[in-house]
Order: C-alpha cells, then structure tokens, then sequence
C-alpha cells in the first residue's frame, strides 16, 4: 500500500526562532528540513515532502507573501498531496486562517 503524501512548508516564525550567537536575540532561523529531521517517524505514515518558503518573523507575512504559500499550497495538493501543513509563528496564525479560509 502507497503511503499519502503529506507536503509541508516552514515559513518561519516563533517555531523557527534560534539565537545565532550566545547572549543575542533569536530570529527565524531554523528551515523545514532541520524541522522535520527532529520528527523521523512521520516518514512511516506519509510521504513527506518539505520546503522552506520564508523564514519570516510573524509580522512579516503580508498578503503577497500568503498568496505565493496558497499558490504554493494548491499545487501540492494538484500533485497529490492529501494534506498540506504550514509552520509558522504564533503572533499571526488566527489571522494567517482566516485569510486562507476566505480564499
């Protein structure tokens, strides 16, 4: 039995947030490969794929930026992907929602 695909997109964010150098603030850093390399048994329930999109801060994903992910998006599932998850931060995930799910 095939396993479904699963496709996911880091754009940054609070789960991408590291310090570069000791005693400096973090910043998104942290891309969707070293994301998912920390959970190597997702690989047994879904054929991942993963792409690093932006490592923005949260305040930074304006519209253009969300619609190149929705476009982004689309086409994974176009290609067969039976879910699409988005990583981002948590300062602007309701309004990120929303925007998606009027679109």
């Amino acid at each position: 039995m095939e396993l479904p695909k699963l496709a996911i997109a880091a754009l940054g964010g609070t789960v991408s947030m590291q310090a570069r150098n000791a005693g400096e603030g973090v910043i998104p850093t942290v891309s969707g490969e070293t994301q998912l390399a920390s959970v190597p048994h997702l690989a047994t329930f879904a054929r991942v794929t993963v792409e690093t999109l932006g490592l923005l801060p949260s305040a930074s994903l304006d519209f253009g930026f969300l619609l190149t992910v929705l476009s982004w998006a689309q086409l994974q599932i176009k290609q067969g992907a039976v879910g699409v998850v988005l990583t981002q931060g948590t300062d602007t995930l309701e309004e990120t929602a929303t925007f998606f799910d009027y679109l």
